[in-house]
């Protein structure tokens, strides 16, 4: 696995176009392996402690299913995102978005908690990536994308 995020594409060896029936082919048999049902959708959780991956399909009634990968390792550009201050991150997520001719944009989300260090959240939903800091470190990496694009 090799955690590269290429932005619409693929994240590691996994194309974001996989199904579930496929995910095995790809990483074998999951750690850990849960179904929940919702009001309108329901999700496939999968666990893999090796590779530092959780991954998520949500299917939905109404909207296109989609997949969504939590990593501990997430590269961009050949970029460690994990060993870089947060101000380097956004600045080559803003160059990512400039490269692409998308205007630069996302959601801000800013968390308080009294027994734990406040976390801020970046939700970068054009391309697919979501990313939690905690004391300018970045703590948390999420990609995803709709299936049936």
């Amino acid at each position: 696995m090799d955690y590269v995020f290429e932005i619409g594409k693929r994240f590691g060896n996994l194309p974001f176009y996989i199904n579930e029936e496929e995910i095995k082919g790809y990483l074998g048999a999951p750690d850990f392996f849960k179904k929940e049902v919702g009001v309108d959708c329901y999700t496939s959780d999968y666990k893999y402690i090796e590779f530092g991956i959780d991954i998520s399909y949500l299917h939905f009634d109404e909207f296109d299913d989609a997949i969504q990968i939590q990593t501990n390792k997430i590269f961009l550009n050949d970029n460690d995102l994990y060993v870089l201050p947060k101000n380097e991150v956004l600045e080559l997520i803003k160059n990512e978005y400039a490269s692409r001719k998308i205007k630069f944009n996302y959601e801000y989300e800013s968390y308080e908690f009294e027994d734990a260090e406040n976390q801020e959240e970046y939700d970068f939903e054009d391309i697919g990536l979501t990313l939690w800091f905690r004391n300018q470190k970045l703590i948390n990496a999420s990609v995803s994308k709709p299936i049936s694009e």
